[in-house]
């Protein structure tokens, strides 16, 4: 049978997608004339399924089955199903071929090889179930009457949770409520499903538990067993290497997870091509981090960076770490390029962002931070750190005080002796990280263990449960800089596609085709009989002259009559306060601006004032 192409076919389960397959092989008389009729379709807010009917016009039987069109999910689902009343009847049940269903109430279950997969309701399973028992009461009821009526309480109790109250009960005592009662549907294969009345809300009467399968559960769907378990010859659900592999969809979500990928770049110190690998990697009971590398193999250049994956978390983090023995120097510590170090016993504090990121152990960052405090400061070590002239600030002199070279010298012979271990007490590391992207782990003998415990159990639920007594972790809202700084306040996670007006200097000029200065002239602008015509403007230039426009198109140009060539004359507003300044600048003259104008170096009269 052909699956539909498109999608709509999957969801509307249209006729026309349905297929016929004729001469099918009854499995109730034999004969080879029953027809099968297979519909595709869709169930809402669950996945693909194929509905497969038989019928058998010889003998009459008929048989429908449900398949799905998909494939196994990556982990079980157990669901329950709280019947409050006889309305939950109704929900539609989606059982697969390898879900089991179980009633706790009255110990009953449903093994996965009774009842095939079915559309049905939680009537439909229940009454069903009853008359699967029913069918053997006869021959019970002879060979073993005991048998015969623990049975059929338990078919008298199956009829009465499907509402099905028989009439033969009316003389007996009443009986005790049906409602409320559990149903729980588990399937290894994630492929079952209880319909919910709220949807696409959670429904308070359903609650669904994924999980891991055992070994034992892979065989029971279908999945090859691992090349251990054929090695030894059986299935051990305690070993962890008889587990089967991932499905791909599994294997889709780890991509680019415990495994390195690479990818070309240019290296910044030569220019040269050179790679760069990544690897996603996830701390237990932390977070995801992107490990980032580059070695360059022309130049020898080195470097590597860590990131935080995920979102964004609402609080910063202070990790505060008491550094009491050795052990202590070999917890591994990630430290993010947002995150800033501390230690109050040497009154060291460098800002966040510094030292950029770092995934070593606590002895491993100490001496990067030696290092970087080192390459930061060369005039404080080496020739350039040695006075050749001994003042009253060196040892010795007048004040005895040390200087600013011999305090450096000083603490930087202590954070060397903390990074060696030799320190004489315990000292504190605080790491503040408003990102909440650092992470201080636990001794390695612990964390030896707790992987110890975590394998074994097949879950990380032994990290959570630990309590580190010399870590100290606090969250705190980070304040408005914190979020300046970091670009948070800046992020628009709402309507950012909408148009942002554009105010102050992001307010773009509409300008002419042509160039243009946009100062407005004064009155005593040089060249103000280069300016065009303006309508009202009477302004009078030379003797008894009004304004006119000639042929070269400049106001202020009288035409000589024989020539025809123009003359220009001056404002005469401007020109009766003149006043030269042979020696240059005077000093400033109320009412007076110093200009080189028509009449040369001097004072004008300062015409806009």
């Amino acid at each position: 049978m052909e699956l539909p192409n498109s999608l709509e076919s999957w969801n509307t389960g249209d006729e026309d997608a349905m297929s016929t397959i004729l001469n099918c092989l009854c499995p109730s008389c034999g004969e080879g004339e029953a027809t099968t009729i297979c519909l595709p379709t869709k169930v809402p807010f669950f996945r693909q399924i194929i509905i497969m009917s038989l019928t058998c016009p010889s003998c009459g039987f008929s048989n429908s089955e449900v398949s799905f069109g998909g494939e196994i999910q990556p982990k079980g689902v157990r669901t329950t199903l709280k019947v409050t009343s006889a309305a939950d009847l109704n929900r539609q049940v989606i059982k697969s071929d390898s879900c089991t269903i179980l009633l706790p109430s009255l110990q009953f279950e449903i093994p996965p090889i009774t009842q095939r997969g079915a559309v049905t309701t939680i009537e439909g399973v229940l009454k069903k179930s009853a008359e699967g028992l029913q069918e053997g009461q006869a021959q019970r009821a002879i060979q073993d009457i005991s048998l015969f009526t623990a049975i059929q309480k338990v078919i008298e109790s199956l009829l009465r949770m499907a509402g099905d109250v028989d009439s033969d009960d009316s003389d007996e005592e009443e009986e005790a409520p049906v409602f409320p009662y559990e149903l729980v549907v588990d399937d290894p294969a994630g492929n079952s499903y209880i319909e919910n009345f709220l949807a696409p809300a959670q429904d308070p009467q359903l609650t669904s538990a994924h999980y891991i399968r055992t070994p034992t559960q892979d065989m029971s769907i279908g999945l090859q067993p691992s090349a251990a378990a054929l090695a030894d010859g059986t299935i051990d659900n305690s070993n962890p290497l008889h587990k089967n592999k991932e499905s791909r969809n599994d294997e889709v979500e780890k991509l680019g997870r415990e495994e390195v990928m690479t990818f070309p770049t240019t290296c910044p110190h030569c220019n040269v091509p050179a790679t760069t690998n990544m690897c996603v990697t996830n701390i237990p009971h932390f977070k995801e981090i992107i490990i980032m590398s580059l070695d360059c193999e022309k130049c020898g250049y080195k470097s590597n960076e860590i990131k935080g994956g995920g979102a964004i978390p609402k609080f910063g983090t202070k990790v505060s770490l008491t550094v009491s023995d050795a052990e202590d120097f070999g917890r591994e510590v990630l430290k993010s390029d947002t995150a800033g170090i501390a230690i109050p016993e040497l009154e060291l504090e460098l800002e966040e962002g510094s030292l950029d990121g770092v995934y070593s152990t606590v002895e491993g960052l100490l001496k990067k931070l030696v290092s970087n405090m080192e390459a930061a400061n060369p005039f404080a070590s080496g020739d350039s750190s040695k006075k050749h002239h001994v003042g009253n600030d060196a040892e010795g002199g007048k004040f005895g005080e040390q200087s600013l070279s011999q305090k450096y010298d000083t603490f930087m012979a202590r954070l060397r002796t903390l990074s060696e271990g030799k320190s004489d007490g315990p000292f504190t590391l605080i790491i503040n990280d408003p990102l909440s992207n650092s992470f201080v782990g636990p001794p390695p003998s612990v964390a030896a263990s707790l992987a110890l415990k975590a394998e074994e159990g097949n879950s990380e639920a032994v990290y959570s449960d630990y309590k580190d007594p010399r870590v100290e972790i606090v969250e705190y809202v980070r304040s408005q800089d914190q979020d300046d700084i970091l670009g948070i306040s800046d992020l628009k996670t709402e309507g950012y596609n909408e148009q942002i007006e554009a105010t102050g200097t992001d307010q773009m000029q509409e300008l002419s085709d042509r160039l243009t200065n946009v100062h407005k002239r004064g009155p005593d602008h040089p060249n103000i009989f280069g300016k065009p015509e303006v309508e009202g403007d009477d302004t009078k230039y030379g003797e008894d002259s009004v304004v006119w426009k000639t042929g070269s198109g400049r106001r202020g140009e009288k035409e000589k009559e024989e020539t025809g060539e123009g003359v220009v004359y001056e404002r005469e507003i401007g020109d009766g306060g003149f006043e030269e300044a042979k020696g240059g600048f005077e000093g400033k003259k109320e009412g007076k601006v110093f200009k080189m104008g028509a009449k040369g170096l001097g004072y004008y009269s300062d015409l806009i004032t």
